[in-house]
Formats: C-alpha cells, sequence, structure tokens
C-alpha cells in the first residue's frame, strides 16, 4: 500500500474536518462515513443526546426440560463515557449467580464494545462487581431497541459479559410442541444436570446409573473439559 507524505496528509486531514468540503465528492463522503462508522456513531450519540443514559433490558426464560428453567436478565445503562451492568441468572429459587459491571465502551463497526473495568469495594452479602478487562460486543440494534430477549438460544455475547467463552454450541431452549414432544431429541423427563465452568450439562446417563450423585459433577466436568463424550 502506498504510504502517503505529510503534506499530503495534512490536505487529507483537512478536508475531512470540513464538511462542507465532502459535498464535491459523493464517493468520498460514502467512503469516509464508512470509514468511521459514522451511521451506527450517530444513531448511539442521537439516542444518548435524547436519554442520557441510554437503558438496555434483555431477558430470557429457556426450558432446560423436566421443568427445568434458566432465566436471566442483563440490565445495561450506558452513560456518554462509561456503562453501568447488573445481570443475573437463576435456575430455581435455590440456585442463582448475579453481578455488577462499570467499564467503557465504544462503537466498533456494528457492535457497542463494552471493556469492564475495576468496581468499588462491596460488603459481604451484596453483589460484587466483575474485574476488570472483560470485554464483549452486542449488536448497536439491539441497544437502540432497548429491549431484547433471547428465549430459543442464547445471544453469544451473554457469554462474555459473564465472563465465560463463546461454546461452539449456544445455549438452546428445549421447548415442547403442541403434542409434548421436545423440539430436538425426546427431552428425559429424569433429566439432571450439572453446572461445569458456569454452563449447564445433562449428565450422561452412564453416569447416573454407575456412580453417586455427589461425584456427578466431577465426572462431567472431566468430559466437558477433555471431550471424552
Amino acid at each position: 500500500m502506498t504510504e502517503l507524505n505529510e503534506a499530503a496528509l495534512e490536505r487529507i486531514v483537512e478536508f475531512i474536518r470540513e464538511p462542507q468540503a465532502r459535498l464535491c465528492c459523493v464517493s468520498w463522503a460514502a467512503h469516509i462515513w464508512t470509514s468511521l462508522q459514522l451511521e451506527y456513531r450517530v444513531q448511539i450519540r442521537q439516542l444518548l443526546h435524547e436519554q442520557n443514559p441510554i437503558m438496555y433490558h434483555h431477558c430470557a426464560v429457556r426450558s432446560m426440560g423436566a421443568d427445568f428453567e434458566e432465566c436471566v436478565a442483563f440490565q445495561f445503562e450506558f452513560h456518554k463515557d462509561h456503562y453501568h451492568l447488573q445481570w443475573s441468572r437463576s435456575f430455581d429459587a435455590w440456585s442463582a449467580d448475579n453481578e455488577r459491571q462499570v467499564g467503557n465502551w465504544e462503537v466498533v463497526g456494528s457492535n457497542v464494545k463494552c471493556i469492564s473495568k475495576a468496581g468499588p469495594e462491596t460488603k459481604e452479602g451484596f453483589v460484587r462487581f466483575a474485574p476488570s478487562g472483560r470485554d464483549f460486543e452486542l449488536p448497536v440494534k439491539n441497544i437502540l431497541m432497548q429491549q431484547t430477549t433471547a428465549d430459543d438460544v442464547a445471544a453469544p455475547w451473554e457469554y462474555g459479559a459473564r465472563g465465560l467463552q463463546i461454546p461452539e454450541v449456544l445455549q438452546v431452549s428445549l421447548k415442547e410442541d403442541p403434542a409434548g414432544h421436545s423440539n430436538t431429541a425426546q427431552a428425559d423427563r429424569d433429566a439432571r444436570f450439572v453446572e461445569v465452568d458456569g454452563e449447564l450439562y445433562q449428565v450422561a446417563s452412564d453416569i447416573q446409573k454407575i456412580y453417586p450423585e455427589d461425584q456427578w459433577e466431577r465426572l462431567m466436568t472431566c468430559r466437558v473439559r477433555f471431550g471424552l463424550g
């Protein structure tokens, strides 16, 4: 790629900075609009001008089979120079997790990239803050809608927001059809689940038959992490 000298760069920068100069060349104006990602930046800034902060709520209720449901909720506040997030995830009245986040955000392409930073110290019994350096991207179009759901398939960014790697296969809801059958393989009414690295996995039938319940999590962890089937 040809490198421009200082004089040429100075003239181009002046051309970009002057809005009226772009009117003389439609193709150049379009190139600048795309290169600087102005479409999504303008949309976000316009909404921020109308309401600061931008409130964005994302939630889902996903069936895990056998009357077992995953419930998640993410509540964002996008301020001009930072964001706040609080999320919660539960499976029943006795199993829940939640977290708060603070950090910076920027528009990257058609997404908003969030990078967490260290939050204030919290007292025991209060919702903890995420560590610094956690990053994830969510679509600008979703934020502009201000409320979205993902009951069928988990949104990829949900994993990053919770500090997890995006899995090769996203969490899918096991919904019942009118005949009472699962929309995937027949859902086992006696299915049992354990949590491995923040995700739920159904306990393999052979493990259920051979080993006591207090060993299921350890054995399933080995299978999931080392790909043993």
